[in-house]
């Protein structure tokens, strides 16, 4: 397992220390990316109203994925109005909240989950930082679920395994300790 493991950002904001995981809403940064993969692979809605989207598309041989945060429902699948965008080289099989809208999971067609973060810099761009990436599973995740009250999460994946881990939840830190 490689928790808390850096990965190199895809795009990077403005002010933004060279080499930080993070990723920015992608009209800011990119306007060619600013659309919506047609495969909508997962949709979730948090306690707070926030709407999560992880959506896919076939890129040559491969897919790529993306995952969208929108606060407003009037604003949904409109991606000039979402808080905030992540794209990511692989394709998104499901999201899920960790909190009130704010942390967010997504895992992979690799078996890889990333743990991300919704937050806006000094101008008010909003961008996912790269909180940890847990590689426990060899092929694909098909699901995820979360139960907020113990930070238990578990995933189920297309190598005939359910993984189940505990986060932990301090401010920007997460560790992850798996049950037996």
């Amino acid at each position: 397992m490689e928790v808390g493991k850096e990965e190199e950002p895809m795009m990077n904001g403005g002010d933004q220390e060279e080499g930080a995981p993070c990723i920015t809403n992608a009209f800011a940064a990119s306007p060619e990316r600013s659309t919506i993969q047609p495969h909508f692979d997962s949709l979730q809605i948090s306690t707070d109203g926030s709407f999560l989207l992880g959506a896919s598309n076939l890129n040559g041989q491969r897919w790529d994925g993306s995952i969208w945060l929108w606060r407003d429902s009037q604003a949904l699948l409109i991606p000039s109005k979402a808080r905030a965008a992540y794209f990511n080289p692989a394709g998104i099989s499901d999201v899920a909240f960790l909190d009130k809208g704010q942390k967010v999971l997504a895992a992979e067609d690799t078996g890889v989950i990333h743990i991300l973060k919704a937050d806006e810099d000094e101008d008010g761009k909003g961008y996912f930082a790269h909180l940890a990436a847990v590689e426990e599973n060899d092929d694909a995740i098909l699901s995820l679920s979360v139960n907020h009250q113990t930070e238990i999460v578990i995933s189920g994946s297309a190598d005939k395994r359910s993984e189940t881990f505990h986060l932990q939840l301090p401010r920007n830190e997460v560790e992850c300790y798996f049950a037996t």
